[in-house]
């Protein structure tokens, strides 16, 4: 999950859309945001994964699906379609850094409809990538 967060940490556009910071984790967290955190910012974490040997080779390739769900409270959809607009344009089609591993694809696979959550007053967009990892 490091790479994904490199990623996404690494592109000003998306960063200062969030307003994130090295202090505030970029405003990309692992799974959950911490309580009490202002919108907008992301979640992601591993969805799914493939078992070694899943393509023929031991230990050859890796295959996940990851979430990245971005989260608004601006009061309407827009701000989240925004920042999905800077998420894909960093994850869609992206080469991630991993320790051991050399990034064969990151595809977009999923975007979900933008939801309201009228008790917390939010908006939601979920999105899934497939990641496809070499093994060095």
């Amino acid at each position: 999950m490091t790479g994904i967060y490199n990623k996404l940490k690494a592109d000003g556009t998306l960063t200062t859309a969030l307003g994130g910071t090295a202090a505030n984790g970029y405003k990309c967290y692992y799974s959950i945001a911490p309580q009490g955190t202002a919108e907008p910012y992301l979640t992601f974490g591993m969805m799914t994964d493939t078992p070694e040997n899943f393509f023929g080779e031991v230990a050859a390739i890796e295959d996940a699906t990851v979430y990245i769900n971005i989260f608004s409270s601006s009061g309407s959809g827009k701000e989240a379609g925004t920042l999905f607009g800077y998420v894909d344009a960093v994850m869609n089609d992206a080469s991630l850094t991993v320790t051991g591993y050399t990034t064969m694809k990151c595809l977009r696979e999923y975007v979900g409809t933008t939801t309201w959550d009228p008790e917390t007053r939010v908006f939601m967009i979920p999105t899934r990538y497939r990641v496809w990892l070499d093994k060095t």
